[in-house]
């Protein structure tokens, strides 16, 4: 701040401002380049996201098919037991 406030008073370092200048352009540089990472690891996450959103759903329909078949059997081995103990 100290450059600007002597740039407007008329007493700049030509040098200094180019020093300002390349500094101010190499964080434009870096800026761009975390906003470039941040938006690939936001696109990554969105469809990790996505495919674990599918994961859960297949797994709940895997748990109601195996609860179903859990209750046949249950009903079977139910039958099963009636009989053997007639």
């Amino acid at each position: 701040m100290a450059a600007a406030a002597a740039y407007n008073e008329g007493m700049a370092d030509p040098e200094q401002l180019e020093r300002l200048l390349k500094q101010s352009q190499d964080n434009l540089t870096v800026i761009v380049a975390i906003q470039d990472r941040h938006g690939r690891m936001l696109v990554d996450h969105q469809e990790w996201l996505e495919q674990h959103t599918q994961d859960i759903a297949r797994h709940r329909e895997f748990v109601e098919e195996h609860a179903a078949m859990m209750q046949a059997i249950d009903s079977k081995l139910d039958r099963l037991a009636e009989l053997i103990i007639r």
